[in-house]
């Protein structure tokens, strides 16, 4: 996969919004009946019961998420605060990333243009 996208110029911020599993499925539960088959890796067989095979497999997805975060420079936003303080952290982060930009198009991009 990293591979596929290697062409691809690195963004100048990502955010990845951390929420524990256990405030995930609280949160989609709060707002629907069940889970989506495929949200809760039923598909992946780790347990019959809809909530423990998604406690089981968003785990893992949020273990390969935590690797990320230092390979890619993702800046980890902590998503059980309340959503104006996330708004607020959000807003701070792309303003930094904004007094620097220039206006001008990623280097890989130009050089490959000529």
């Amino acid at each position: 996969m990293r591979a596929v996208y290697s062409f691809a110029p690195r963004p100048d911020l990502a955010l990845y919004f951390r929420v524990p599993i256990e405030i995930a499925l609280e949160r989609l539960l709060s707002g629907r009946t069940k889970l989506k088959y495929h949200e809760a890796g039923m598909d992946v067989g780790l347990s019959r019961d809809p909530a423990e095979s998604f406690t089981l497999f968003q785990s893992r997805v949020l273990e390969i998420y935590d690797t990320l975060v230092k390979e890619f420079d993702l800046k980890v936003i902590d998503a059980t605060q309340d959503i104006n303080a996330q708004q607020l952290l959000v807003r701070r982060m792309i303003r930094r990333v904004l007094r620097t930009y220039q206006g001008t198009v990623a280097p890989a991009i130009v050089a490959e243009a000529h």
